[in-house]
């Protein structure tokens, strides 16, 4: 193919921008489309080439550098554009005569100004007639393509007809310019190496950069500015194109000292080090510091803000005293406009040389040069790569992170390496591609560390894995470098192996490489890319590790400055469950946090008691029948337990401290507040308490069931009941003891009613045969009617006395009526049929209201009901004597009166807790004392002359109701099992109460 562009440029000028946009071009334009007096090879005639190329070329370009016009010859010292021998100018001359045929484009370089014409010679006054175009190396893709454009109207452009490379082209030019020095380096046993970084071993393995190479060479060459300034992102490949691409191939030629800037060691002590022994070299030296932007961000103690400044007077003396010395200063671009800054303000000439991710060319050439050099490609085997496969990973690549082209370019070469590496015919596939390939390097991360896992379960899910990769990354999210036995040392003697084991299996999964480059060998990490995942994946972690050494970093600065520092519960619970997956604690943070232990638990004690005094308000206050209240007090106490939950601090001490007994006795505060209301038919209100008591006591088998049903609302009561049965067996029958009467199964019998010795009302002593009844144990309590009162909208504090409720003391002021209400009422509740009646309404009309209280009307009793009701006198007396046993004591189950019963002589003017003293044989409390209690009989006091044997009811009429036992204010007399008493039915006192019964 005839040449279409020549490219003029004088040496030592233009160099580098030369070979840039002979590079360039082709990419685009197809090999052998640029002409470069580089591509003349051995045995042609200089002249006879340059000539041919300039005839045949359609496009000329001029590059003009800062010497283009002012470069002078040896000897007589006059301009060399001035002479007509000149190459340069005769390129020029040659290409304006040719007139249309062909036309020149002047490229002016970097801060090049555009020469006036009276400095230039007449025959080539005309140049800059033509269209000019500038070169930037920090803008170069976009200078470029102007210029590509414009050359493709120009040649009339269509296309290539096919996908060509240039990357055989850029080795070739690079093995020609810099070829690797005489030193032998052997060739790598692994042809990809992964994602770390180059060495100088793995020189022969390095490709992707040629171009960076050579326009890096070009840099160092120059002997007008000696000072190059190294920068690109980090991770992007410096230090690899250094070691393995630059310092191999300059060895022979350079004396080249390479010193990465440490904190104990400054870059102004470095640079005199190596100073002082350039001058025991013949050959000129090059100083390369590296990562020159921690003077910023790691600064010198003794140094503090002087390192810089220091390191310019260094440079400065060095540049002036050895002019044979070059200086590279490497650092993250970041930092370029300070370290530009430091030489631009003392006018120190430098060059720069930015450094981009790989390019689609680069990625292309870093995979198909294992096919294309022959003698390497014996030594793996001839691998063979699928036609297409190097395209398609440089499109993936280069759609995903471009910041982190090298290192995943590495991964996937390096995977699918390790699994064709022994076959008989390795060959690289789109399938097997496919199949290893990550789309990040976090994915890469994050599947390494779960085949990691497979051998280290404990180690991973401790977060021990994530803490030692974040140890090897700096707070700027670079890698960082240590000495294996400093790591150690950071955790506990026991773990010593393990982590040693570990750091192993970290390298063989890419994660972390040695450094053999320096002694002694430290390890780092594999790749300054996978330091940011890294990082982030240590910060979103919710392994126990990670977290708690989060919490100690946010602390660490007032802790290191002695400050007094507190740490929460959850905080001191995550930092004791992470103490296997972090670094072991030093003696400061020890002693802080055991401070905080105290402290914490000093607190949470006063938490326990608080809700302590809470739970015993409320039980007080449920005692008191002060529902209202207590829900309030309640709903407080778990708001604040719910509270602990949702931080997740409900830790063992916590709990063994009496957290976990105050929590159940809150739930079953709200499993007595959801029967209560379930009760009185409150059945929704009833039904969220219970779910309060439900996540209290974590019962998700409960939670599931409930929800599912509530969607079915209204619920019946009974369901709800056996919810809360399931719930706590043991209260839930305790709370039907304390909400229902007891009821005791009677024998029924024959006895002798009355006593011959006592009262006239007393003395007929006649037989009396009962059938079997059910007698309630003890006397309604205020618990018992004050369920009811609730259920039927009635005011409970009408009925307590001087003392206040008592929820177990006998119910009192209640009068006849109120009897045969609640009698009714409890008999609907237990689905039983109702006793009493109102003959007014009729005997299908039951009395359950309020309403029908007032004693206008008549009450009558279905006696074959299995209802509730009130005793007769005589079932009363039978009861009291023991029943079928038929004891003969003075009082209900003894003669001793104050085992037995609350009366004058031992209550204090006050009612007692029911079932508080001795029963009598058949199980019933109270039957004497605390309480006079109503029967159903009216009362007449001869009545026992005319009785009737068979369970006698009563006279059929009557002004008085009769009442039995005696009470808290009675004497003995008055409390004996066959003493009578009798008032009004609507009489209320604080010494009338009642117990019921019920018929088989």
């Amino acid at each position: 193919m005839d040449n279409l562009i020549f490219i003029s440029y004088r040496r030592g000028d233009g160099n580098n921008v030369a070979r840039a946009l002979k590079i360039d071009l082709e990419q685009h334009l197809g090999s052998e489309t640029v002409f470069l007096d580089s591509n003349i090879n051995p045995g042609d005639k200089w002249p006879e080439t340059i000539e041919k190329a300039l005839r045949d070329a359609r496009i000329v370009l001029a590059v003009i550098g800062p010497e283009w016009l002012t470069k002078r010859e040896q000897g007589s010292g006059r301009r060399k554009i001035d002479s007509e021998e000149d190459w340069v100018r005769r390129e020029i001359e040659e290409t304006i005569a040719a007139g249309d045929k062909k036309t020149l484009i002047p490229v002016l370089l970097e801060n090049v100004k555009q020469p006036e014409k009276e400095w230039l010679p007449d025959s080539i006054k005309s140049i800059f007639n033509n269209q000019i175009y500038h070169f930037r190396w920090d803008y170069r893709e976009n200078d470029c393509k102007k210029l590509l454009d414009h050359i493709k109207i120009l040649i009339g452009w269509k296309g290539l007809n096919k996908v060509q490379t240039v990357s055989n082209d850029k080795l070739s030019l690079l093995n020609k310019v810099l070829p690797f020095s005489s030193k032998d380096f052997p060739v790598p046993v692994i042809p990809f190496v992964g994602p770390i970084p180059f060495e100088k071993k793995e020189a022969k393995v390095f490709f992707g950069r040629s171009e960076n190479i050579l326009t890096l060479n070009d840099k160092i060459n120059n002997p007008e500015r000696r000072l190059i300034l190294f920068y690109g992102s980090s991770g992007v490949g410096k230090s690899s194109l250094l070691f393995a691409g630059l310092f191999p191939r300059l060895i022979d030629k350079w004396n080249v000292h390479y010193h990465r800037r440490k904190l104990l060691q400054t870059l102004p002590k470095d640079l005199e080090e190596i100073l002082s022994k350039s001058k025991e070299s013949d050959l000129p030296t090059l100083l390369l510091l590296d990562q020159v932007e921690e003077m910023y961000t790691n600064p010198d103690k003794v140094l503090e803000d002087k390192e810089p400044d220091l390191l310019v007077e260094k440079i400065i003396h060095a540049l002036n005293e050895y002019p044979n010395v070059r200086i590279l200063l490497s650092f993250r671009k970041e930092y370029l406009s300070e370290i530009q800054n430091l030489f631009s303000n003392k006018n120190i000439p430098f060059l720069r040389m930015p450094l981009s991710p790989l390019d689609r060319s680069g990625i292309i050439e870093a995979i198909t040069w294992i096919v294309h050099n022959k003698t390497l490609n014996d030594v793996y085997f001839n691998l063979e790569i699928e036609p297409g496969l190097p395209e398609q990973i440089a499109e993936d690549i280069l759609r995903g992170q471009r910041s982190h082209v090298a290192p995943m370019l590495q991964i996937q070469l390096r995977k699918m390496w390790d699994l064709v590496n022994g076959q008989e015919k390795p060959r690289f596939t789109l399938s097997l591609y496919n199949e290893v390939k990550d789309s990040s390097l976090e994915e890469f991360l994050n599947g390494q560390i779960k085949v990691i896992q497979q051998l280290f379960p404990e180690e991973v899910e401790s977060g021990l894995v994530l803490d030692i990769l974040h140890f090897f990354t700096t707070g700027r999210a670079t890698a960082g470098e240590h000495l294996q036995s400093d790591l150690i040392a950071l955790y506990p003697p026991l773990q010593a192996e393990t982590i040693t084991r570990l750091c192993q299996e970290l390298v063989n999964k890419y994660l972390l490489t040695f450094n053999t480059e320096f002694q002694p060998q430290t390890l780092r990490l594999a790749h300054d890319a996978l330091a940011p995942p890294i990082r982030q994946l240590f910060n979103n972690s919710d392994a126990a590790g990670p977290r708690a050494a989060r919490i100690l970093q946010s602390k660490k600065k007032d802790i290191m400055a002695g400050r007094d520092v507190e740490f929460s519960l959850i905080d001191l619970e995550i930092i004791e469950k992470g103490e296997d997956g972090m670094k072991k604690l030093g003696s400061i943070e020890e002693k802080i946090l055991e401070l905080n232990k105290k402290r914490v638990q000093e607190r949470e004690i006063q938490f326990i008691n608080n809700i302590q005094q809470t739970v015993d308000a409320v039980i007080d206050q449920l005692y008191h029948l002060e529902y209202e209240n207590a829900h309030v007090k309640l709903v407080h106490a778990a708001e604040k337990v719910f509270e602990l939950e949702q931080e997740g601090t409900r830790l063992k001490f916590l709990l063994a401290t009496g957290l976990k007994e105050q929590i159940n006795k809150i739930a079953s505060g709200f499993i007595e507040f959801a029967y209560f209301y379930n009760e009185c038919g409150e059945v929704d209100f009833a039904i969220d308490l219970t779910k309060k008591a439900i996540k209290l006591l974590n019962r998700t088998d409960i939670a599931e069931e409930l929800e599912t049903q509530s969607h079915h609302l209204p619920l019946p009561r009974n369901y709800l009941r056996r919810i809360l049965e399931q719930m706590d067996e043991s209260q839930f029958a305790n709370l039907e003891n304390r909400y229902y009467p007891k009821m005791v199964p009677v024998q029924g019998g024959e006895f002798s009613m009355g006593n011959s010795e006592g009262e006239k009302s007393e003395q007929e002593v006649h037989k009396v045969k009962l059938k079997d009844f059910r007698m309630a144990s003890t006397p309604i309590t205020f618990w018992q009617f004050g369920l009811y009162c609730k259920a039927v909208g009635r005011n409970i504090e009408e009925l307590k006395d001087s003392w206040g409720i008592h929820g177990d003391n006998p119910v009192i002021n209640v009068n006849w009526y109120d009897c045969l209400h609640y009698a009714n009422w409890l008999s609907n509740q237990k689905n039983l049929l109702p006793a009493y009646y109102s003959i007014k309404e009729g005997k299908n009309s039951f009395l359950i209201k309020n309403e029908m209280e007032d004693n206008d009307f008549l009450f009558d009793s279905i006696w074959k009901s299995n209802g509730f009701r009130l005793p007769t006198e005589a079932e009363w007396e039978y009861a009291a004597r023991g029943g079928i046993n038929k004891n003969k004591y003075t009082f209900a189950g003894s003669d001793t009166i104050m085992d037995v019963a609350w009366h004058d002589a031992n209550s204090i003017n006050r009612t007692h807790p029911t079932g508080s003293l001795k029963p009598n044989g058949l199980g019933l409390f109270d039957m004497n004392g605390n309480t006079w209690e109503w029967c159903w009989d009216w009362y007449e006091k001869n009545y026992y002359s005319n009785s009737e044997v068979i369970s006698p009811k009563g006279p059929s009429t009557g002004t008085f109701r009769t009442l039995r036992g005696g009470a808290y204010s009675s004497l003995n007399i008055a409390c004996r099992v066959y003493s009578r008493y009798a008032t009004v039915p609507n009489d209320k006192d604080s010494t009338y109460g009642f117990r019921l019964v019920q018929g088989f």
